[in-house]
């Protein structure tokens, strides 16, 4: 049998973060004036740091130094980080998933614009987190999503085509750089609602347990005709 992979997102997929992502931005933004709501949130989530930074940077005519953001982004993180170790919770279906994948020969990683800090603290926290083979983070890469990097490189990572992968992911960005990878592309609601992820995705679903390795094989079977 060939080798297939599923590269997850991480928020939004793996965990429900976006409330915790939201509040990281919103309170340590404050220091720089900029004023983030949940509706601009919403727009720029899956995207990088520095994307959405730059844009909060272009929307409130401001130029910070690079040490400003480094200092920024610290900051946020930290924020991040500690709530997300006093409040862990995997999304539902996570585990039943990522062990029926690897019991039919799959291989699994992460692509997320996340720091690798962040994917290796879920990693560490997840019952099983040692199943997942390898991630790209954010680090890894010049261009965030909707580019395809991310996406691409996890695929040569895992040692799998990038046509004989499929992608789970919560944003529109994910998306649109799945596609363009070449993967089938997976939505997950959340973040976004059923209507608006169709148009992006090959399939789309509520929950985790929703798929299972026998319907993402169906699925690359298909995308490779």
């Amino acid at each position: 049998m060939d080798t297939k992979a599923v590269i997850f997102d991480m928020d939004g997929v793996l965990i429900d973060s976006w409330e915790l992502h939201y509040q990281s931005w919103k309170v340590t933004s404050k220091k720089y004036g900029f004023e983030i709501d949940r509706i601009k949130f919403g727009n720029h989530f899956g995207q990088t740091c520095d994307s959405f930074a730059k844009q909060l940077c272009n929307d409130n005519d401001t130029k910070l130094s690079k040490d400003e953001i480094d200092e920024w982004f610290t900051k946020k993180d930290e924020y991040y980080r500690e709530k997300f170790r006093e409040d862990f919770q995997e999304h539902k279906g996570v585990t039943k998933l990522i062990n029926d994948l690897n019991q039919n020969g799959f291989r699994t990683g992460v692509g997320s614009s996340a720091p690798s800090e962040n994917i290796q603290l879920l990693v560490d926290l997840m019952p099983n987190g040692e199943m997942l083979q390898d991630f790209i983070s954010a680090d890894d890469v010049r261009e965030g999503k909707p580019n395809p990097e991310v996406f691409l490189l996890a695929a040569k990572k895992l040692g799998v085509p990038a046509i004989k992968s499929a992608v789970i992911e919560d944003s529109l960005h994910g998306l649109q750089a799945a596609k363009s990878a070449g993967m089938v592309a997976i939505g997950i609601t959340g973040t976004f609602d059923r209507e608006t992820l169709s148009e992006y995705a090959d399939l789309v679903i509520d929950e985790l347990d929703e798929v299972n390795a026998a319907k993402i094989s169906e699925l690359i079977e298909e995308n490779c005709k």
